[in-house]
């Protein structure tokens, strides 16, 4: 059953030909159609210092922001990875209102026209968060939703980003318990991405969907790798090659010892964006890291 259909008009490269709302089979199915695009799924976790930004350009063509790290780093990022002029995105995902995640989003509506924006139900709890639902209420025509477990949002080609969690409503939930649980899938590839989650609800999705739904090629590690930021059976059900810190200069030592050792015993890959922006390259059926 068909909920809605939303036409928003494009004046670059690429037209945004819709984002249609769908109930089936019980979740909703949000659908980004693009003409054209690359044959390969292109995920870059983006060198913001300490924070989060994630920056997907899906096979069709469009783009999705995952966060926006701590502040206007986002823009000279973001910018290395469309050029200086492309200034549209699809689409924008906060998955939680914390500072190291929203805090460059506005600088990022104010620079770039959005055609989405999609968010966890937690309330937005600082002044970086209010900023981000000023900037959205400014901007004509943006689509607007809150994100649960069931949710699917189709960017085309096969490439669709599922979310997992929260699965129940987090009005009044902290940040990180009601973060967004994200995967994204392209073929029979993915990445999980669960932004600051914390072990409790890691240990919970396990429950829920073991190695079947888990099992990932990439692995982002929530929370900068601090101590409590991998439970060990949610990283024995993802199984990832690659594991991903978001991380810049901070004193508390983080990423900790404590979470490169189990990353290590899981015999993933570790990475960090510290220094540079570590981007990966799937083509449907293997997963690779960019060299730059």
């Amino acid at each position: 059953m068909e909920i809605s259909i939303m036409q928003i008009n494009r004046r670059r490269k690429f037209a945004y030909l819709g984002i249609a709302a769908l109930f089936v089979a019980g979740f909703f199915v949000w659908r980004a159609l693009f003409p054209g695009g690359a044959s390969v799924l292109r995920v870059s976790f983006l060198s913001v210092g300490e924070g989060r930004a994630i920056f997907v350009q899906a096979p069709s063509g469009a783009t999705v922001l995952i966060d926006g790290g701590p502040d206007a780093s986002v823009l000279r990022a973001l910018a290395a990875e469309l050029g200086p002029l492309r200034r549209t995105l699809t689409m924008v995902i906060e998955t939680n209102p914390q500072a190291s995640n929203a805090g460059g989003l506005p600088e990022v509506f104010a620079r770039y026209r959005v055609g989405g924006l999609l968010r966890a139900g937690v309330p937005n709890s600082t002044p970086a968060s209010r900023m981000v639902a000023a900037a959205a209420g400014n901007t004509p025509g943006l689509v607007q939703s809150e994100l649960v477990r069931g949710t699917r949002i189709e960017l085309g080609d096969g490439a669709y980003i599922e979310a997992l969690a929260p699965d129940r409503d987090v009005s009044g939930a902290d940040a990180a318990t009601g973060s967004l649980v994200l995967k994204l899938v392209y073929g029979e590839t993915s990445l999980l991405l669960p932004s600051d989650a914390p072990a409790g609800v890691q240990r919970w999705l396990t429950e829920l969907d073991a190695t079947t739904t888990l099992k990932s090629d990439v692995l982002a590690v929530g929370h900068f790798g601090a101590e409590d930021s991998v439970e060990s059976g949610w990283l024995a059900a993802a199984h990832p090659r690659f594991a991903v810190i978001s991380v810049g200069e901070n004193p508390y030592g983080y990423p900790a010892t404590s979470t490169r050792t189990a990353l290590r015993a899981a015999r993933a890959q570790i990475l960090t964006t510290a220094t540079s922006t570590v981007t990966f390259i799937s083509d449907g059926r293997t997963v690779w890291r960019e060299e730059k």
